[in-house]
């Protein structure tokens, strides 16, 4: 390795200059670089390898760098640099400059190393193991002078002594190959080296690469000389120059040192150097670069490892003197930006005589690749301002790229390029219809405008008018008309330039998209399918993609089978494609998964049909459809990495993966058995999660789900860490899964373990708690006894003294009840005596043989509140009757009653007053002045409530007047209402307001009803409510035709019946009257 002469020289200045093929003609493949800051260890790398979980390990000069995609983990061992990696049943071997060994894992699940060299102590001298295979079960530490083999069944070693002066070791087509200064190459078989046939041409040459390159032929790499084709049969060898680009190739190799190789798949290889690395394939055509240029900070490549990674692409990990790279080849995306020359957000892109033409913000720029095969962008002077739009069209028979941006639309025919002169410059999209050859639409910011093919050349139709606004939308029909939207509305356009408003601005605010020859406008409220100028609500579009509409934003026709559409996922935009199957559309939502979100991208599908480029604020990306399905596609998992007890007490520290086995199998001398069973005081419990996969590692999400906790998995989120704090005891499952940005699923991973409960609710502590309370209720037991009998005997004493009380007590009670029932008695024969007054001032019942009534009188208590008052006055041959109800019942009400008695008695004795109204007016001024009332704040309000009727006999008119209570009339089976006036016989605002008579004009059989509140309020029935006056007026309407007599009775029964068992709220009173025909007297 003295012999290798280390020499940095940039790579762009020692590529001669007759290498001319395109690199990277589709764009730069992604890439990213991880540096010491990163991974927190030495500057320089020199292996790598990866596990059967996918995680990489990194050969450092400190320590084996352990990464995830999440977390940077370091691995301690006692050698000045790692020098070879390999991974054999997910173990880790490693090489270093003075030992060899395995990565174990301790009963934590942390990684450590055990020395497998240390077997041999000092006996055997031990050199750098530069590389180190693993080849049929075994595993071959690789040195100058010693090749150790290590076999893992029975944990055995045994050595190989080399040719004096050999070099690196390789393993090819299941071979292990060596190169050797003074005899070229030889293989080992068995325990013996035997030389390869025409081997010996490699001699005094450093042998850094031997790989396949057919089934008989292998592609041997020397550090100063190149490539050579090696012959397996012949024995022959040739330079690796068959073409110009291959002597580029290898000339390229001598100058920047060649250091390491692998191979991609078949056909392609990637070449490392300590000037960066370049990807060719068999023709040794230069695929693609891998330098300082492209992202690389450092360019020395020390090792390199293909290892595949997803369905969209491989990913290639380099070693460097400064640093860890990961290069993106081959991928189904690409990518070109600034370090390409092209500046701005992207808004056109399209290809012309060859050449692809990309309009930005920024102007229109030009692929193009320089002598050295590079591509890069330059920009095109003359095109002004913005470039909105392109379009390649012909005029005489050539092809012609027009450009519209916001200064003008120019015309490039080959290398001429001539502006148009618009005068409404700003120029957004061109359209040219199926139908119209000769015709282009070019939307303005304040026009549509046509451009029309005069004698070959396009030249603007200045006297062509449509419509004065700016097209957000624009798509050209089959019959060669247009469906444009604005701001105000959907307009269908003639190609006469004639335009129809079909929907206004409020109904229509959605994407126009053509689908299968149909068209739609879809917004996020409704989608319509337009057809012959009229448009209907659809779900057709959501079940062609089985996606909801709304969430559609562009769909762009690749060809009749294949289609892209750009759908709104949340906040982000992503790409799907749509390829039709036999049973519909099929969509793959990977393919633009590296392409990031972009708001209204722009997408176009290159001449070749298998390259679609999507444009817009981030860049120029290209898809490159032919890798679809030819790319191995790498599942991933979700480990649990480390599991933190009561956030410090570390239980885990590994590679937990549970999803087919609850152990962990790292080491091939067994699994690691987790303690899974925890004291309580660990119930606060932290998971971290990784998922080795490396594409945008940043943007993996995770959801967790602890059965037992969770009712069921937790949204995605980015955060590999999850606590659950202040568990309770129990059985618990702890699952975890992971979702790259394809949208790919790992299957969950899952961790079993139980939280024992705290001592004091454990079984034994339970029983104990029997135990104690029994044995206390003894204790208790025992102690009540024993003061039970002491009580007994001072409660017997204390008993035969209470006795003796007792009995006095008792005899005085009984003298007392005796007394309270003598008194209770006095008082009820002097309310009795009472009823008989109040009897007795009532007026006797009154006979007229025109007349014919009934009194029904319940009172509430022994005395009423209610009295009725009737009299005929036979000189005036006149009938005057009352219902009235006084404040209160009872003794109370029994004293109004009394007074309204006496007052009506009074008044219906002095001739000068005739009318109802006006014996209402008088008693009301007996009733004011006799209790004193003046209306004053806090004075009693005490008064009546009354209806009074006057019949003269003679005449058979009837007056009415009513304070509060009205009169019923029931005539030929209709009941008549008439209302009194609201307000009460006493004091009260309207006390100046005369009261109002009614007059009526009797007819034989007339029926009229007097009563007081008491009955229709009377609470009753299934429902305990109201009997209402409604409910009376019904019964009233029933029972007017039954004799007078008996209606008294009908009364009686209606009161029991409704009230139940509920009390009598009120004294009730009805007056039933019955007007006998007058001819019969």
């Amino acid at each position: 390795m003295k012999r290798i002469l280390v020499l940095t020289v940039s790579l762009l200045a020692l590529l001669p200059a007759f290498v001319v093929a395109q690199i990277s003609p589709l764009g730069i493949p992604f890439s990213k670089q991880y540096l010491p800051e990163e991974y927190k260890n030495a500057e320089s790398n020199w292996s790598l390898t990866s596990d059967d979980n996918g995680i990489m390990y990194f050969g450092n000069e400190r320590a084996i760098l352990e990464y995830d995609g999440k977390e940077w983990r370091s691995i301690v061992v006692d050698d000045e640099r790692i020098q070879s990696l390999v991974c054999l049943n997910n173990c880790v071997y490693f090489g270093g400059n003075q030992s060899f060994g395995v990565i174990k894992i301790d009963a934590l699940g942390k990684h450590y190393p055990q020395y497998l060299s240390a077997r041999f102590g000092s006996g055997k001298e031990i050199n750098t193991i530069w590389k180190t295979y693993a080849l049929a079960g075994k595993i071959y530490f690789c040195s100058l002078k010693v090749v150790f083999v290590y076999n893992p069944s029975d944990d055995s070693i045994q050595t190989i002594d080399l040719p004096k002066n050999s070099f690196l070791a390789f393993v090819v087509d299941n071979q292990l190959v060596f190169g050797n200064w003074e005899q070229g190459l030889f293989k080992i078989k068995g325990n013996q080296v035997y030389p390869l046939s025409g081997g010996n041409f490699f001699k005094e040459k450093d042998v850094f690469a031997v790989l396949p390159y057919n089934t008989s032929t292998w592609l041997v790499g020397t550090s100063v000389d190149g490539l050579f084709l090696y012959d397996l049969i012949t024995g022959k060898t040739k330079i690796f120059d068959g073409s110009a680009s291959a002597k580029s190739v290898n000339a390229f190799l001598k100058t920047n040192n060649f250091y390491s190789a692998a191979l991609i798949n078949d056909s392609t290889y990637s070449l490392g150097t300590l000037g960066g690395a370049i990807i060719i394939n068999k023709k040794g055509e230069i695929l693609s670069l891998i330098s300082k240029k492209y992202g690389l900070t450092n360019e020395e490549t020390t090792n390199q490892l293909v290892a595949p990674s997803s369905a969209q692409s491989k990913s290639i990990w380099l070693t460097l003197t400064l640093g860890v790279a990961r290069v993106d080849y081959p991928s189904i995306t690409s990518r070109f930006a600034d370090e390409s020359g092209l500046l701005g957000n992207v808004m056109a892109i399209r290809r012309y005589n060859n050449d692809l033409y990309v309009g930005t913000i920024r102007g229109l720029y030009k692929l193009r690749f320089n002598n050295f095969g590079l591509p890069e962008f330059i920009q095109i002077d003359q095109i002004k301002g913005q470039v909105n739009t392109l379009m390649v069209t012909q005029e005489k028979g050539k092809d012609v790229l027009l450009v519209g941006s916001t200064q003008d639309i120019y015309r490039i025919n080959g290398s001429r390029i001539s502006a148009f002169g618009s005068v409404d410059a700003l120029t957004y999209r061109f359209l040219k219809p199926r139908a119209g050859k000769s015709v282009i639409y070019a939307v303005s910011e304040r026009s549509l405008k046509r451009l029309v093919n005069d004698n070959g050349v396009w030249r603007l139709d200045n006297s062509w008018e449509s419509i004065n606004d700016y097209c957000k939308e624009l798509i050209d029909l089959k019959d060669g008309s247009l469906l444009g939207r604005t701001k105000n509305g959907l307009f269908l356009i003639e190609p006469s330039g004639g335009n129809k408003k079909i929907a206004e601005r409020t109904g229509i605010q959605g994407r126009i998209l053509e689908v299968e020859g149909n068209v739609y406008i879809v917004s996020d409220s409704v989608s319509l399918k337009y057809s012959n100028g009229n448009l209907a609500a659809t779900t057709e579009i959501d079940s062609i993609f089985r996606i909801p509409a709304k969430k559609i934003l562009s769909v762009s026709t690749l060809s009749k089978d294949r289609l892209l559409l750009v759908v709104k996922d949340q906040t982000e935009f992503k790409y799907f494609l749509a390829t039709r199957g036999k049973n519909g559309w099929l969509l793959n939502n990977q393919i633009g998964g590296r392409v990031p979100s972009m708001n209204t991208p722009e997408i176009f599908q290159d001449m070749d049909g298998s390259t679609v480029w999507i444009g817009g604020l981030k860049g120029l990306f290209s898809l490159n459809l032919n890798l679809l399905g030819k790319l191995p596609n790498a599942s991933f998992k979700t480990l649990i990495r480390s599991i933190t007890l009561a956030e410090d007490s570390l239980l885990y520290y590994g590679n937990f993966d549970a999803s087919t086995n609850k152990q962990i199998s790292i080491n091939a001398d067994g699994a690691l058995m987790l303690n899974s069973s925890l004291d309580f005081k660990f119930n606060y419990i932290t998971f971290t999660v990784a998922a080795p996969f490396f594409e945008e590692e940043a943007k993996i999400q995770y959801s967790y789900y602890l059965e037992g906790f969770d009712r069921g998995y937790l949204k995605w989120t980015s955060e590999n860490r999850k606590s659950y704090p202040n568990l309770s005891e129990g059985s618990y499952k702890f699952w975890a899964k992971a979702r790259n940005i394809y949208g790919e699923e790992t299957k969950p991973t899952c961790f079993v373990f139980e939280i024992f409960p705290p001592w004091y609710r454990t079984t034994l502590a339970f029983i104990m708690y029997v135990l104690l309370g029994l044995f206390g209720i003894y204790l208790i037991v025992r102690f009540y006894t024993r003061k039970l009998e002491e009580d007994k005997k001072r409660l017997e004493q204390i008993v035969k003294e209470r006795t003796a009380e007792v009995v006095m007590q008792k005899d005085e009670i009984v003298y007392k009840n005796l007394e309270i029932e003598k008194k209770n008695k006095d008082i009820t024969d002097s309310i009795r005596y009472a009823k008989r007054i109040q009897t007795a001032v009532l007026p006797n019942k009154q006979s007229s043989p025109k007349l014919e009534y009934f009194i029904f009188f319940k009172p509430r208590d022994i005395v009423s509140g209610d009295f009725y008052w009737i009299y005929h006055f036979e000189a005036q041959n006149v009938v005057i009757a009352a219902a009235v109800d006084c404040t209160g019942h009872g003794v109370p009400g029994a004293f109004m009653s009394m007074l309204g008695v006496a007052f009506l008695n009074e008044i219906a004795s002095d001739p000068a007053v005739q009318h109802t109204d006006e014996i209402l007016n008088v008693l009301r001024d007996f009733v004011i002045r006799s209790l004193n009332q003046t209306g004053k704040e806090g004075e009693n309000k005490d008064g009546m409530d009354i209806g009074i009727v006057r019949i003269d006999l003679k005449s058979g008119l009837l007056e009415f007047s009513g304070a509060n209570n009205p009169l019923f009339l029931i005539r030929n089976n209709e009941l008549m209402e008439f209302k009194p006036d609201k307000m009460p016989i006493g004091i009260h605002v309207r006390e100046e307001a005369p009261f109002t008579r009614h007059e009526i004009q009797l007819q034989e059989n007339d029926v009229m009803y007097l009563f007081t509140d008491g009955f229709p309020d009377q609470f009753g029935g299934d429902d305990k409510r109201k009997y209402m006056k409604k409910r009376l007026k019904e019964f009233l309407l029933t029972i007017h035709m039954v004799p007078i007599t008996q209606q008294l009775e009908m009364f009686e029964g209606e009161s029991t019946n409704w009230m139940g068992n509920l009390e009598q709220i009120d004294d009730q009173l009805i007056i039933g009257i019955r007007y006998v025909n007058s001819d019969k007297i």
